[in-house]
């Protein structure tokens, strides 16, 4: 199967999945009773995670614009958050943190300059970008970049 058929395949089944889902999810709302199954919860969280992925891009990612995407509730949302013990908010910093550093080392992104990166990744604010990467990885964003280089 060819790359592009394949991811064709990938995220047929996963709205396929999706739908179903959410069509459990209404029947219990409907009948009163809890909509979160643990079965559901590790496609919950891969769909999560993809569309968390897939949207880091946007400044203004929230957990609304996630629940509205998987079709269920905000609370839902923190609910699988919670059952691994993250927050949404600290995560979504964390894999954007960890996108900028990788694009810090792609020498084929060379050309960006660091506020370019950490926009393309969601920070509204290059200073704010730059603390947090230095707590996450002890270093500027320009101090990873020329080591990073260097290597």
């Amino acid at each position: 199967m060819s790359p592009v058929t394949l991811a064709a395949a990938e995220e047929a089944l996963v709205a396929l999945l999706g739908a179903a889902y959410r069509e459990a999810e209404a029947i219990a709302q409907r009948t009163g009773r809890e909509a979160a199954p643990t079965v559901a919860q590790p496609l919950r969280w891969v769909q999560l995670t993809r569309f968390i992925e897939a949207n880091l891009c946007d400044p203004e990612l929230d957990v609304e614009a996630c629940a509205l995407a998987l079709g269920v509730s905000k609370r839902y949302v923190h609910k699988l958050f919670e059952a691994l013990g993250l927050q949404y908010g600290k995560y979504v910093l964390q894999q954007r943190l960890a996108r900028c550093r990788d694009e810090l080392r792609n020498p084929l992104l060379a050309g960006l300059s660091i506020e370019q990166i950490a926009y393309r990744n969601g920070f509204n604010d290059a200073a704010h970008f730059s603390r947090r990467f230095r707590d996450c990885y002890g270093a500027s964003p320009r101090e990873f970049r020329k080591r990073e280089s260097l290597l």
